[in-house]
């Protein structure tokens, strides 16, 4: 009897410790090839977010970070989650010279949680779409993108922010 009550007061602490954490699961095992809620977005164009089958032409490390804001007033309708800004840099070093650089931007409006799928205009999208600007400001020729790996990734403790080492695959002709 003593073990049960030891094994469910265990599990009930676990749960609140998950529970606590949900934000969190956003960002949490976003390690690919496992599987993740940032999987359907490898492979996928930063141009046209839809499926790529070229074969990769130039590769580009970089380092995301993301951190979403809110004041815990606004309610996006669509998720019952908190409203905010998504902040969002991405740095690394220039192909040929390894000149470091860094490109920062913000999203308003956004909804916490809402990661999506591409083309559904979830914070992936709008990751996405800031990719592509930052691949025509290395590259401007470049032909076409997409996000080959994300790998490292950590969340922070308030599960609103996510790092996250990247690699870049870029079409130039």
């Amino acid at each position: 009897m003593k073990t049960r009550w030891g094994v469910l007061i265990f599990v009930f602490f676990a749960g609140m410790v998950l529970v606590g954490t949900q934000p969190a699961l956003v960002y949490a095992g976003s390690e690919t090839p496992s599987g993740s809620l940032w999987s359907p977005f490898i492979g996928v164009s930063f141009f046209t977010l839809q499926p790529v089958s070229y074969a990769k032409v130039n590769t580009q490390a970089a380092h995301l970070k993301l951190n979403f804001t809110s004041t815990g007033y606004e309610i996006c309708p669509l998720t019952g989650n908190y409203e905010g800004t998504l902040y969002y840099t991405v740095s690394g070093a220039y192909p040929l010279n390894n000149i470091p650089w860094q490109f920062t931007s913000f999203t308003s409006n956004i909804c916490a949680g809402n990661i999506g799928t591409p083309g559904s205009g979830g914070e992936g999208d709008v990751i996405m779409g800031f990719l592509k600007t930052v691949v025509l400001q290395i590259f401007p020729f470049a032909k076409d993108a997409y996000l080959e790996s994300v790998s490292n990734a950590m969340a922070y403790d308030d599960g609103f922010a996510f790092e996250a080492d990247i690699i870049i695959a870029v079409k130039l002709w």
